[in-house]
């Protein structure tokens, strides 16, 4: 008698800014994931929260492209209610979390897998709340890891006042970044007091707590580790980010290419990676994270500082992760069945 596959249901999307980065990488994951041993159901949440959830799973083979834009495209829009009412039909075997930011690595679907009894892929809660809240995560690896300079500010005070406190102590440049939130969004460099100020106010108008950090120098340097089923840990080849049109890997670097220049370094024996390496898997092992985290550092003179832990794979159309998948000979299908499992 034929096995029946687990029914996996696949979230992408959200309600924030990263809106395109995650459906981006939800039709990469749809494409990838071994669909001879799942079933797989998408759910793409809109950017006004309602929910588009087809009938069915997806085909068995062939190319999922044509499926979004013809049929998934085209569904009506649903309340959640409605969604997980449909979603239900077909018993659920888990949930996969590619939502990154609000609604997503947050914890909020790990909230729903809890409510429902349901596995979900990935990091568990504890690890997603500790890892989305910049700042609670540079206090738990502060034994760990060197982190920049932070001070924090909720989403009501006073933006003069904000200044004023940071006058005192960091001198510009500055970054100023939403508290919580994934990889560069909302993320500004500043270059003075004055332009602090407004971008403050940009950032507590669209509802954020944020941090304001001091400039690190030197060179942008992503690591992702991975982990299996018995906690082995392995690390694919770290990537380097050199600055072109922008700045640093801002939003606009995330979303065109050209902007910056990335390299993978598959030389084991190098210092810095090496370094780099074992700082994440000691920041793995302190905040339970399973199966992927990926780490953004910044090197300069042998010396590392960590920027930010993230937990929800990104495989947007210009992640680094596509890169170290290529330079660590290991195809999409592969490190997707080794996420779920």
């Amino acid at each position: 008698m034929r096995r029946k596959k687990p029914h996996l249901a696949v979230f992408f999307g959200g309600t924030d800014a990263n809106h395109d980065l995650s459906t981006q990488t939800g039709h990469w994951f749809c494409q990838h994931v071994p669909r001879s041993s799942y079933d797989i159901t998408p759910v793409h949440i809109q950017p006004d929260g309602s929910w588009k959830v087809p009938q069915g799973p997806l085909p068995q083979r062939g190319d999922v492209g044509g499926f979004f834009r013809s049929f998934l495209d085209g569904l009506q829009k649903l309340s959640p209610t409605e969604g997980m009412g449909r979603l239900v039909t077909k018993p659920l075997a888990g949930l996969v979390n590619l939502i990154r930011g609000k609604g997503g690595d947050d914890g909020a679907l790990h909230g729903l897998a809890e409510a429902l009894n349901l596995p979900i892929a990935g990091s568990p809660l504890s690890a997603c709340q500790v890892c989305s809240h910049k700042h609670l995560c540079y206090q738990t690896i502060d034994d760990i890891a060197t982190t920049p300079f932070t001070l924090t500010f909720g989403p009501t005070e006073d933006p003069a006042a904000i200044v004023e406190e940071v006058r005192d102590v960091l001198t510009p440049p500055l970054y100023v970044k939403a508290a919580t939130g994934e990889g560069g969004s909302g993320v500004e460099r500043v270059t003075s007091l004055d332009e602090l100020a407004a971008a403050v106010k940009r950032l507590q108008q669209a509802g954020h707590s944020l941090l304001v950090q001091e400039a690190v120098a030197g060179k942008e340097l992503n690591l992702t580790i991975i982990g299996d089923p018995a906690g082995r840990l392995a690390a694919l080849p770290a990537t380097f980010i050199t600055p072109r049109a922008s700045a640093f890997y801002d939003q606009a670097a995330r979303r065109h290419a050209g902007r910056v220049h990335t390299s993978q370094l598959t030389d084991h024996k190098d210092a810095v990676v090496a370094q780099a390496q074992d700082i994440a898997q000691q920041v793995w092992q302190r905040v339970g994270a399973k199966r992927y985290a990926s780490f953004d550092f910044v090197a300069a003179d042998d010396e590392l500082t960590l920027l930010e832990v993230n937990l929800i794979p990104n495989a947007s159309q210009q992640a680094v992760l596509h890169g170290q998948l290529r330079a660590a000979g290991m195809s999409p299908t592969v490190f997707i069945d080794g996420y779920l499992r």
